[in-house]
């Protein structure tokens, strides 16, 4: 049985089109079960974007649909952990997407198989279709690696994983241990240093950093596909995307992609040399930009969203302004 596909989308329906149509266009899609979850509106100003939402996801063609639209807003915390739940309970396995991806024509292959060969392996909680650009050995044979991070891009994961994840609570309180033991700190880290600043930012606001302390708890681990099978493109839908977040997402990326034969290794290890290459990885992209790099940034961008760097450019004008008024 193929894995139910769960989307969640809000007030972004030209995004949302763009994953449509990609996911569309994946093999198995018209086979599988679809659940689109729409979240309520924050302001009234959001009812229309919804509907506009609402309208694209009737349309979709595919062997079972249910739309659940939200008459109040949830969150994108609360309406991830009670959609995947409701879909989760029933099938046993879920592949849940965002309204902010692109896919290679494969990825609903990759994913249920994935999802089939490591149903049982208790530390295995996750896996994902995204994979960074990272430097794979050429001499290791395998489709996917095990790494200590959850991704929230193109995942899926089980039954067995998610009824205890459901029922989860993230003390404030045992998290400011983990930090100040420096053996638990390491280990949290082992995904990346940058989870640290994370999940004091968005500790109990964001689902993907519980996911992400649950996987820690349970000494477990997420699978990653050497390719990458998807791309995020709603970054420069934010106010507040700069640097570091455009960097994560613009690679090259190729749709058509897509292999059917795929090597699983049966035993679960980490490569050590992906493993130090995922951390160079997330060092580079999220340490502060020098002022040539911001320079390129923004002559970029301009090309792409010029009202956005305006307007950036004018705010910090008007801070410095401020700022010397002050003194």
């Amino acid at each position: 049985m193929l894995s139910p596909i769960v989307i969640f989308a809000w007030r972004r329906p030209k995004l949302f089109l763009q994953t449509i149509d990609s996911l569309s266009r994946c093999y198995l899609f018209k086979e599988s079960d679809v659940f689109v979850f729409i979240d309520g509106p924050r302001y009234d100003k959001d009812d229309i974007l919804i509907e506009e939402t609402y309208k694209i996801a009737q349309k979709i063609k595919t062997r079972k649909l249910e739309i659940i639209r939200r008459d109040s807003n949830f969150g994108l915390k609360n309406n991830i952990k009670m959609g995947v739940g409701e879909v989760i309970s029933k099938y046993g396995r879920a592949i849940v997407v965002e309204e902010d991806l692109i896919f290679t024509r494969d990825f609903l292959i990759f994913m249920n198989r994935a999802l089939e060969y490591y149903s049982d392996i208790q530390n295995v909680f996750s896996v994902t279709g995204y994979c960074p650009q990272i430097n794979i050995p050429q001499d290791y044979k395998y489709s996917v690696f095990f790494f200590f991070r959850v991704s929230s891009w193109g995942w899926g994961t089980w039954e067995r994983v998610w009824k205890g994840f459901e029922n989860f609570e993230l003390s404030w309180n045992h998290f400011e241990n983990v930090v100040n033991d420096p053996v638990e700190f390491h280990r949290f880290c082992a995904g990346g240093y940058d989870l640290k600043d994370i999940a004091l930012n968005a500790l109990n606001k964001s689902w993907a950093i519980e996911f992400q302390y649950y996987h820690y708890l349970s000494s477990s681990l997420c699978v990653y596909p050497i390719k990458t099978r998807l791309k995020h493109i709603g970054f420069r839908e934010g106010e507040n995307t700069g640097f570091q977040r455009i960097k994560f997402s613009d690679f090259p990326f190729d749709p058509e992609f897509s292999e059917h034969n795929y090597s699983f290794p049966s035993k679960i290890f980490v490569d050590w040399r992906i493993f130090c290459d995922f951390h160079r990885h997330i060092n580079d992209v999220v340490r502060p930009p020098s002022l040539y790099e911001k320079i390129l940034f923004y002559l970029n961008e301009l090309k792409v969203r010029p009202d956005w760097v305006f307007r950036k450019l004018k705010n910090k004008v008007l801070l410095k302004d401020k700022n010397n008024a002050k003194k």
